[in-house]
């Protein structure tokens, strides 16, 4: 009798819940966070809790149990957010585009286009023409203002650098790195990386890479992947002056690759060796990493019967 008075609602307060706040918490945390947005024209109950630190971190660690790849699409001069559900997607299920969701739309004032350097915990660093970058909520329907752009000093913001986007668990920031290269001499670049912590008005130079990330010089080719604190590279151990920009992977031994890992806490690096099954790398196909739930993904091309390629050595790092 007392349980179905607790789940009866009152005449006297029909806003009173009807189930207890933790239930309701709970229920609501496995939701998809475009519905629990919506919960916020409920009551006041529901806006309080959306906003609360430990129901986001709660909804944060339930939403990665079905992870999202995030994409952007563009028409019109709009620019849409698109995902694509990891688990239909190793499921082999088939995936149809309707037209793009207006609740995701983010309206280009500026016409130009803008794409998407990094994710983290919901959020996405856009990037636009002349290094102006912003932070993107999708779930809010928020953007930041454009963040501390980086002096003018900067070699070519739009050819020359790449930016990356990641977490501090230590102070619970979010930072952005940059990286471009500055050739000491003829033959022999050396790394400038710099990071910004959300929040800071300038940016800060942190040591230069002890190894050269692989197509360091391509703007869209190698972008640095976010894992539990971390951005990681594929890099060449040892750099050979002689090797080029069209080249420098087609005389590459699997031994010169390692994985370049930057710890955002410390700010320090790491060199990881790739994992055993790799024993060569293509002449033409670009090796890269990428980032399947926990794990960073090393993936090397080669050649089959009729020219296709397979990719090969998916293993934890």
């Amino acid at each position: 009798m007392e349980e179905e008075a607790m789940l009866r609602p009152h005449n006297s307060a029909a806003s009173e819940a009807i189930l207890p706040n933790e239930v309701m918490l709970e229920i609501v945390s496995w939701l998809p966070v475009k519905h629990v947005m919506q919960l916020r024209c409920i009551n006041k109950f529901f806006k309080t809790i959306i906003f609360d630190p430990c129901f986001v971190q709660m909804h944060l660690n339930k939403s990665a149990e079905n992870s999202q790849i995030a994409f952007m699409c563009y028409e019109n001069h709009h620019s849409f957010l698109g995902t694509l559900s990891v688990h239909r997607l190793l499921q082999n299920q088939l995936t149809t585009f309707h037209q793009s969701d207006p609740y995701f739309l983010l309206y280009d004032v500026s016409r130009l286009r803008r794409r998407v350097i990094g994710s983290c915990n919901g959020l996405l660093l856009v990037g636009m023409l002349y290094g102006r970058l912003s932070i993107w909520n999708p779930a809010m329907r928020t953007k930041s203002e454009n963040l501390t752009i980086l002096p003018n000093s900067t070699p070519d913001l739009d050819e020359c650098c790449k930016f990356c986007f990641g977490y501090d668990n230590s102070t619970r920031t979010y930072k952005v790195v940059v990286f471009y290269y500055v050739e000491v001499k003829r033959g022999y670049p050396k790394s400038v990386v710099k990071v910004l912590s959300l929040g800071d008005n300038s940016w800060r130079d942190i040591q230069c890479f002890p190894v050269l990330p692989l197509q360091w010089s391509y703007l869209y080719n190698n972008n640095g992947v976010h894992l539990n604190g971390t951005i990681n590279w594929l890099a060449f151990r040892d750099y050979n002056s002689s090797v080029t920009v069209a080249d420098q992977y087609s005389s590459v031994t699997v031994d010169q690759c390692v994985i370049l890992s930057l710890d955002l806490s410390t700010e320090t690096y790491t060199q990881l060796l790739l994992p055993p099954s790799f024993d060569k790398v293509h002449k033409c196909h670009r090796p890269k990493i990428s980032v399947l739930m926990d794990y960073i993904i090393p993936c090397i091309a080669r050649e089959i019967q009729k020219g296709a390629a397979a990719m090969e050595g998916a293993a934890e790092a």
